[in-house]
């Protein structure tokens, strides 16, 4: 069973590219402006990784720029294949040499990107070789590296080190999970595995990272490396970091932030926010959560339990979310919710009122992404940061006459925007130089707050700190602001207030403009974010502390009276303030202005907080279109006992369902740039020299409608029925043409005719009939409909969450004088939950039915690939009758079902529910890394199978041919004799097995108990496969 996700275009894309020396950027429609952003800060960053790593990476590095979140997601970057979870070989994917970054409207976002995408091609240079293939797959076909050794190793040389992490990591310390550093996984595996590299730089030497890089890369062995370079084990080395953050990280509990907390239910408080908004009348509580890329936003009453999801957005499959949408704001008067939300390629403005659950939308084309929105005091107007052509700047619109005003343009980030002095003004965060900013390629480094006239255009500084960065301002009263502030480390609450005093008159009067910033908290908690309710008199604060989001209420009249009188950084800000601060002295002089609290904006000097990118700027790119180019992405080389690809095989009168024996394999493909297209190759030599399979195939997945075209062919030795000698050569030839059409991620359609042609040659036995018997050429035709979705995710080997189902139908004639014709309905479904860790329950129903005049016959029992060693037994019951009067035309295995041979059961139609508990046992409880890949892949199973076949639609034992025996032939003797067995439809069996990897491969060994009409029987199986 195929199953897998989608990509989903909703528009089309036409690229075209930058050529460098060592690199290309490719950009779409309207991207050029961030293309040349990427080009310029491409080799900065190439050279500070050569200097960390002390390592020149030999390709090619292509980026590919996306205006949006949404536009990566209609690419195909990345999509794999339905059936690569499948492969018992495993598909390695060549080490990509290809970056795909996109906008947030943020370009230290998009910085950050460029530096994690180049930092994990530096480390995979490493660890597996970029350019000798044959390395590259024998490396990470057998080798894995944990999340927190090459995830946390790549967030670090990236530089993503901010209060927000430092906090998690100050949590993982506490709570002591660090000490198992090896269990840990996701997000606390990456911080960990940060927190790790950077005290191993610090204290030994940034030079280290690149010798435990090579040795690991050498002797695949984690641990080892460690001991080699630094001379201690990994536990010695958590336990010396512990010990060495203890004094450095974090801010004293003592001013801690005090408040009463929103209870949430615990399904919502599972789930990571995205932000929220208090209604007006402080009793209606809106939150955007999203857990594994799937969005949810929800209504919530305060002082009740009531909680409704009013929005949902996506399927929970892993994807990226950038954390910028949805923006949520009450309407002034408390009757409507608007959020602005990123859907099909586009963006949309939702209003919903509550009362009455009407729903109005409109859709905002002209804009990649819209975040951070606030209505005026009158409701009529909405204040927003739009982003197009790669600039985010601040924009009004009116909800009556669906006008739009742009306010501020500038190449610099304008986030955040909110009304201010009842509506005259805007304020709004900006990493600008200038109050004018008129100069393009030039940012600062860090975030100040602006004040901008919505008539005149014209902007003015609130605040000016060139070490800190200031965000979100929202105003409590006309000229008082509160924002967030990274002065001391992590972001707190700040207030600004903001006046002017009369320094010259002449023919007009000249002001200076100053602002007094007062700390409001000083606490070890990192605020996520924060709003004001209730006329400004409260402010809730979101926190992450103690593994939990936690929401607190705190009267700003409270945060007034208890200022703390003192600031304490935090170790690392210190240190990244003195560091700036040396930088900035090699330009000019640092000004002590920069030192107050209060100060005079006209007269700061705001050259020592700029970023020049213009004067590294190359002369203009002529760009040039992209043209489809294909290069290797697979290449599977295995020995197994499966074919290349799995369908109902031709019925020829055997007995048993035929299995290869012991085979080898070879697949090949290759795609182009955008993974648009795909070529893939394969062939597969059988042991007895008389059976082979080639398999061609092209796919096209740049339109919306995904289309395949498929050649397979299949030579099968092949034998009759009991009652003769004869051997067979089938040629099985076919050619499919599916064709795909996702409604989402996870959702799709799919509709594949084929065509098939059957040559079965009677071979030479020796007997007089076997030299005259023709050929027979059969003819057939085909259509399958299937409905799929699958929001599966992949936690390691063999181990999954989520749902998967597939339900399909199909039809099958034969193009002959009399037509004969097949019709199949079946269902797939599979679900995977989560016991505890890494521990899972997985669960599997299917059932397949069929009719027709030449019907399709379902052998129930055994595994598939069974590969079985003992010649003293056979895998196929023959014990069993099948209904000879029915003129089958394929054959088709009903598994799994453990505890008994293949044909325990038989018929048209089947159903089986399998049920697993795996378990990664030495995963799960090993503390330290495992060298073995065996031993790492190594799992204990437990199952429970249920199944049975039967003719008809629904099961009725008096139909069914395997309940009879028959005693002798008439055609060689006067009498037969018939025997009602009687036997149940469903049988079931019970077991344990392990699983594990073995030179790539993944085995399956089970020794499973039949219960069949109360008899028991033992049965060991040995296969190759995943899952089910």
């Amino acid at each position: 069973m195929n199953f897998g996700k989608n990509r989903v275009q909703y528009s089309d894309s036409f690229w075209r590219y930058l050529r460098y020396d060592n690199y290309d950027v490719y950009f779409d429609k309207e991207g050029r402006e961030l293309a040349d952003y990427v080009a310029k800060c491409v080799p900065m960053v190439i050279d500070d990784f050569k200097k960390i790593l002390e390592l020149t990476y030999p390709r090619r590095i292509i980026f590919v720029v996306c205006n949006s979140l949404e536009d990566f997601k209609q690419t195909n970057i990345g999509l794999g294949t339905a059936h690569v979870e499948h492969n018992i070989g495993g598909i390695t994917q060549i080490t990509d040499n290809k970056i795909t970054v996109f906008f947030t409207g943020n370009h230290a976002d998009l910085l950050y990107q460029i530096r994690k995408g180049v930092a994990e091609l530096f480390i995979n240079e490493y660890l597996f070789g970029a350019e000798n293939y044959r390395e590259i797959i024998s490396n990470s076909a057998l080798t894995e590296y944990p999340e927190w050794f090459v995830q946390g190793l790549i967030e670090y040389i990236s530089g993503n080190w901010n209060g927000q992490i430092e906090s998690r990591v100050i949590e993982g310390l506490k709570n002591g999970s660090y000490k198992k550093i090896t269990k840990l996984y996701g997000d606390d595996a990456v911080y960990a595995g940060l927190a790790l590299w950077k005290f191993v730089a610090e204290l030994y030497g940034v030079s280290q990272i690149g010798n435990i890089l090579y040795i690991t890369g050498v002797i695949k062995e984690i641990e080892l490396s460690f001991e080699l370079m630094i001379g201690k084990t990994l536990m010695q080395l958590v336990h010396e970091m512990e010990e060495y953050y203890s004094d450095k990280l974090g801010i004293s509990s003592e001013n801690a932030l005090v408040g009463e907390s929103i209870p949430l239910p615990k399904r919502i408080a599972k789930q990571q926010p995205i932000t929220f908004a208090i209604g007006p009348d402080s009793q209606e509580f809106c939150l955007a959560t999203q857990k594994n890329g799937k969005i949810s936003v929800w209504l919530k009453s305060i002082d009740k339990k009531r909680t409704k999801r009013i929005m949902k957005i996506g399927h929970e499959i892993g994807q990226i979310h950038d954390g910028t949408y949805p923006s949520i704001a009450w309407h002034p008067s408390g009757k409507m919710l608007s959020l602005f939300y990123e859907t099909k390629g586009s963006v949309f403005l939702r209003m919903y009122i509550p009362e009455t659950k009407e729903i109005m939308e409109r859709e905002f084309r002209d804009f990649d992404k819209i975040m951070g929105f606030s209505y005026s005091s009158d409701g009529y107007k909405i204040v927003f940061t739009g982003v197009k052509r790669g600039q985010s700047n601040v924009y009004i619109y009116d909800v009556r006459t669906y006008s739009l005003t742009q306010i501020t343009q500038s190449f610099s980030n304008d986030l955040q925007a909110s009304f201010a002095q009842n509506d005259t003004k805007v304020v709004y965060a900006s990493n600008r130089v200038s109050e004018t900013d008129y100069v393009f390629d030039t940012i600062a480094s860090t975030f100040d707050l602006y004040s901008v006239d919505i008539q005149s255009r014209i902007s003015k500084k609130l605040t000016n700190t060139s070490l800190d960065n200031e965000i979100k301002p929202q105003e409590i009263s006309e000229g008082e602001f509160v924002f967030l502030s990274d002065k001391i480390g992590v972001h707190s609450l700040y207030y600004v207030k903001t006046d002017s005093v009369i320094v010259a008159i002449d023919t007009a009067i000249h002001y200076a403009y100053f602002s007094d910033i007062q700390a409001l908290t000083n606490g070890p908690e990192h605020i996520l974010d924060f709003t004001l309710y209730d006329a400004n008199k409260y402010v809730c604060v979101l926190t992450y502390t103690n593994k939990k989001y936690d929401f607190k209420k705190i009267p700003l009249e409270y945060l007034f009276a208890h200022k703390p009188e003192k600031e304490h950084q935090t170790h690392y800000k210190h240190l990244l303030d003195s560091m700036r601060m040396w930088q900035d002295s090699l330009v000019l002089n640092q000004t002590d202005t920069l030192e107050r609290t209060s100060y005079i904006i006209d007269n700061t000097n705001l050259a020592d907080s700029v970023i020049y990118f213009d004067s590294l700027a190359p002369l203009y790119k002529i760009s040039h279109v992209y043209e489809t180019n294909f290069y290797v992405n697979q290449v599977v080389n295995q020995v197994d006992f499966g074919f290349l690809n799995t369908g109902y095989q031709k019925f020829t009168g055997s007995d048993f369902y035929y299995m290869p024996r012991l085979n080898m394999s070879l697949k090949f493909g290759v795609i182009g740039l955008f993974e648009d297209y795909r070529l893939t190759g394969g062939v597969r030599f059988f042991g007895d020299f008389n059976s082979n399979e080639l398999l061609f195939s092209f796919e096209n997945l740049k339109k919306r409608w995904n289309k395949k075209i498929v050649f397979h062919r299949q030579t099968l030795l092949t034998y009759s029925d009991m009652y003769s000698y004869d051997i067979y050569k089938a040629f099985d030839n076919q050619v499919l043409a599916p064709y795909s059409y996702p409604f989402d991620e996870a959702r799709s359609f799919r509709i594949t005719p084929s065509f098939r042609v059957v040559n079965t040659v009677t071979l030479s036995t020796g007997r007089l009939s076997s030299l005259s018997a023709p050929d027979i050429h059969e003819y057939l035709g085909g259509l399958t409909l299937e409905y799929v979705f699958d929001n599966v995710l992949p936690q390691e080997l063999n181990i999954y969450n989520g749902s998967r189902c597939k339900v399909f139908t199909e039809v099958f004639g034969q193009i002959q004088k009399t037509p004969i014709y097949l019709f199949t309905f079946g269902l797939d479904l599979r679900h995977y939950q989560k016991i505890h860790r890494n521990i899972i329950f997985a669960t599997r129903t299917a059932y397949s039915y069929s009719y027709g005049t030449s019907p399709l016959l379902y052998y129930l029992g055994g595994v598939d690939n069974w590969i079985n060693l003992s010649l003293q037994s056979s895998k196929f019951d023959k014990t069993k009758e099948y209904d000879r009067t029915v003129n089958w035309t394929y054959q088709a295995l009903g598994a799994n079902m453990r505890g008994f041979q293949q044909n325990v059961r038989n018929g048209p139609s089947f159903a089986i529910m399998n049920n697993e508990v795996r378990i990664p046992i030495v995963r799960y409880f090993a503390n330290r890394p495992i060298k073995s890949d065996f031993i790492s892949s190594f799992q204990i199973v437990g199952f429970f199978d249920v199944g049975g076949a039967w003719n008809g639609l629904y099961p009725n034992a008096k139909e069914n041919a395997y309940n009879y025996s028959i005693i002798g032939d008439l055609t060689t003797s006067p009498v037969q004799v018939i025997i009602d067995e009687m036997r149940q439809i469903f049988v079931y069996g019970y077991g344990y097995g392990i699983r594990s990897r073995l030179f790539g491969y993944f085995l399956r060994l089970d020794w499973a108990y039949g219960k069949d009409d109360g008899v028991l029987q033992k049965q060991f199986y040995l296969s190759l496969s995943l899952d089910f």
